[in-house]
């Protein structure tokens, strides 16, 4: 009787841990479910001439998890969350607009765009996601 008791315990407890490796697997792929919408557009400076290289980058401000894109030469984007291009979510981003990496030469290039649109304390960018798809491409203009 003994062995069945602690055989019985054993399976019990094997059964527990299933059970919350199951709910653990669920919830974490739950939270990662996120909606994404298409987001894209233009960063050209106020000249009308495009902003040719970089990055720029939405910073949610109520959110945890920002969304990205490279700067085409003809000034164009889109956004990426987890994926190139899979979008964002919906709310209030503080937009940034970093330098193209520094070349293999090792010398940096000078930015196209004034530092102020580098830094989340300064940059005076700000636009909204929303579910409508077609109120998500923007044009950007900077100094």
């Amino acid at each position: 009787m003994f062995q069945e008791t602690r055989f019985a315990r054993a399976k019990a407890q094997r059964n527990w841990h299933h059970v919350a490796f199951v709910w653990l697997m669920l919830f974490t792929t739950g939270c990662s479910n996120a909606t994404f919408f298409p987001v894209s557009g233009k960063i050209t400076h106020k000249d009308g001439t495009p902003v040719t290289a970089g990055l720029v980058i939405f910073e949610p401000v109520d959110q945890k998890i920002s969304a990205r894109g490279e700067i085409h030469a003809d000034g164009s984007f889109q956004l990426g969350t987890h994926t190139n291009n899979d979008g964002a979510g919906a709310g209030e981003y503080k937009v940034l607009i970093a330098p193209p990496p520094v070349p293999e030469e090792g010398k940096r290039l000078r930015s196209a765009v004034h530092p102020k649109y580098q830094s989340l304390d300064t940059t005076p960018l700000k636009f909204t996601v929303t579910k409508d798809r077609s109120k998500n491409q923007f044009k950007i203009e900077v100094d």
